[in-house]
């Protein structure tokens, strides 16, 4: 057993049992805690360690009857040994600025005291000016995402958390009416600032897809959720391309010409693994290299217009004349 002797550790260890407002833990459950991990020591003595380092530190505490609660007050800051750096508190200011959106409230509340230090330790450094230095672009115009209602967002990632079912009501894409669901969470995914949530319904095990904007309302079940054994989110994503609107089953042997200036970030950030480049005696660039058969490698290349031949698949290729001449019929 640890000795009494041992203080420094002893109390280290207290405080790292105590939680972050709002939860409560008793001097009791600290004392079941310090004899667990060795400690020979008196529920008295806790108690005078606890009373001596609220001194010292943010703890506050409650009595209900006999028992004292204590917790880390709302407004106290992580205890961080070694000290936070600057880089490290750059990286939590950035989770925080850009994360924020993709997390419910609830969520940030539990690393809100690293936040708080975070933001001290920029004020000091040569960072502070740090929000006028640092940008997120996204390709292509930035659309305005739908709102998300925070009670909602909050019960579909308590249900993820939890694998816990929730009722909703859903109004589905072109659709006036809404319908109650009885929602099995799966997993999420954020694209393009749409949170979709990966699901199935009641007891049915084809998988949806459904925008967490057009909840109309959520409500937590005390049931668990039915899951599937093989589900795998990346899987799904990659393999089945669920979220990159397949066209056809399989991939497409992609051949295509490109000027150099459009080609030149190919050179940098590639297509797929075995992409191959090679420069035409007319001065442009062949590209060629196995993708997913999807609307989104669809969309790319058209973004490019004039500047991009497509050589192959022959089938690929007539889709393309046929979106070209249709193109050329709506401006004459």
């Amino acid at each position: 057993m640890k000795k009494m002797s041992d203080t420094l550790s002893r109390q280290w260890t207290m405080l790292k049992h105590i939680p972050a407002h709002p939860r409560w833990i008793s001097t009791k459950a600290i004392h079941q805690y310090l004899e667990s991990e060795g400690y020979d020591i008196s529920l008295r003595t806790v108690q005078r360690d606890l009373d001596k380092t609220s001194s010292d530190f943010p703890l506050v505490d409650k009595s209900e009857g006999t028992e004292k609660y204590w917790q880390w007050a709302k407004d106290a800051h992580a205890l961080e040994i070694p000290s936070m750096t600057a880089s490290t508190a750059l990286v939590f200011t950035l989770a925080e600025r850009y994360l924020e959106p993709m997390l419910p409230g609830s969520t940030l509340d539990l690393i809100a005291p690293y936040l708080a230090r975070a933001r001290e330790v920029m004020k000091t450094t040569r960072f502070r000016g740090w929000r006028k230095n640092v940008r997120l672009l996204n390709r292509g115009p930035r659309l305005i995402t739908p709102p998300v209602n925070p009670g909602i967002r909050d019960v579909v990632f308590s249900s993820l958390l939890e694998k816990s079912r929730f009722n909703a009501v859903y109004r589905r894409r072109e659709c006036k009416d809404e319908t109650q669901y009885v929602v099995n969470p799966l997993g999420l995914v954020v694209k393009e600032g749409i949170h979709y949530l990966v699901c199935t319904l009641w007891d049915y095990k084809d998988i949806k897809h459904l925008a967490l904007h057009r909840f109309r309302s959520a409500e937590l079940i005390d049931t668990p959720a039915v899951r599937h054994r093989d589900f795998d989110l990346d899987t799904y994503i990659e393999k089945n391309s669920s979220f990159a609107y397949p066209v056809g089953d399989g991939n497409l042997k992609l051949k295509f010409r490109m000027t150099p200036t459009a080609a030149f970030h190919l050179r940098e950030s590639r297509l797929s693994k075995d992409q191959e480049i090679k420069e035409l005696k007319d001065g442009n660039i062949q590209v060629s290299a196995t993708v997913p058969d999807n609307s989104e490698i669809r969309w790319w290349l058209l973004g490019f217009g004039d500047q991009v031949e497509i050589l192959a698949p022959t089938k690929l290729r007539k889709e393309f004349s046929k979106t070209a001449r249709r193109l050329a019929e709506l401006y004459h």
